[in-house]
């Protein structure tokens, strides 16, 4: 309580986030070298193809700083293992953008070339437009920050329905997969001093017949639940007390509200 008090009051800089929520998704972008369709009555993206190199769908006119997605995810093939995702503070042409800085989630069905399955989180500086994101670990463009804390060597199954919701602010990034927390993560574990701007985007490598939909991008406080924000201020680290603030600074908004 005592910490609660003394923070209350960097609560209110933090970033103020516009609330948008997004009921379609037909205006969304794509870049890279996927095959992208929209499904009108679902309100359904679909990529096809196993894409020779990286593959995004993103929304080029909204703001995923301050925000948080929620939704579904699926692979609708039991042809490939290969990788899914998402990105966070994603800008047009940045797979391919030797000055691209944002942070990609990575979720592997399978072993494979040198890159294990499992749930893993990057900071990209680069561009990633090549196969060579088969070797991450190596790859010039890719800083791994993070593992899961239960996916990190667990791959996604074939048609399942997934769900994600994915928060992201100036000192905090987290990702729930089926309402269990996996990242938790503060812009000082990740090595920088903020987390900037940009688009929330899907990301597609090596793998065919993925869909995304249910989506819903809105300020945090109305997309992440009591529960996701206990558990989120739960597991970050004592040196990331300014963000474990804005999260019970916010669960304590909403107790009042």
């Amino acid at each position: 309580m005592k910490h609660l008090l003394l923070f209350s009051a960097l609560i209110l800089g933090a970033s103020a986030a516009q609330a948008e929520t997004i009921t379609d998704l037909s205006g969304w972008s794509t870049d890279g070298s996927g095959e992208w369709t929209y499904d009108a009555p679902t309100n359904t993206w679909h990529q096809h193809i196993n894409t020779p190199t990286s593959a995004f769908l993103y929304d080029s006119e909204g703001t995923s700083l301050g925000n948080a997605i929620t939704g579904n995810i699926s692979v609708d093939t039991a042809g490939d293992d290969d990788l899914i995702g998402f990105a966070l503070g994603y800008e047009q042409g940045d797979h391919a953008n030797p000055d691209a800085d944002y942070f990609l989630l990575t979720w592997r069905q399978a072993a494979q070339s040198g890159m294990g399955a499992g749930l893993y989180m990057w900071h990209i500086q680069g561009s990633i437009d090549d196969g060579s994101v088969w070797n991450p670990n190596t790859h010039a463009a890719m800083t791994q920050i993070g593992t899961a804390k239960s996916l990190s060597t667990t791959g996604w199954d074939d048609f399942v329905n997934y769900t994600f919701d994915i928060s992201y602010d100036t000192n905090i990034l987290s990702v729930f997969i089926n309402d269990s927390l996996e990242f938790a993560l503060t812009s000082k574990d990740a090595g920088v001093d903020q987390f900037t701007d940009g688009s929330f985007a899907f990301f597609n490598f090596s793998q065919n017949d993925v869909t995304y939909g249910g989506v819903t991008v809105d300020a945090m406080q109305n997309v992440l639940d009591d529960d996701k924000l206990e558990d989120i201020a739960e597991a970050v680290p004592f040196h990331g007390a300014y963000a474990a603030s804005l999260l019970l600074g916010l669960f304590a908004w909403r107790r009042k509200a």
